[in-house]
């Protein structure tokens, strides 16, 4: 979980570094376990479009508009 990236996990590691404070150790005993934590981990979901992504993935309006062909 060290080398995990922190944009993407650093939620879950700070959690359970708390946890672990609290006395309530959720850390994963094995590196299978952690794969899974990793694998299964439903944390921060960015709402922003990624910029990447061409496919807009948004097809309700698709066929109302104009296209124009040149020759």
């Amino acid at each position: 979980l060290k080398g995990a990236d922190r944009i993407r996990y650093g939620k879950l590691v700070n959690d359970l570094e708390n946890q672990y404070t609290r006395g309530n150790n959720q850390y994963p005993k094995d590196i299978t376990g952690a794969y899974n934590l990793l694998v299964n981990y439903k944390g921060y979901s960015n709402s922003k479009p990624d910029p990447k992504n061409n496919d807009k993935g948004n097809r309700e309006n698709e066929g109302n508009g104009v296209v124009f062909v040149q020759k």
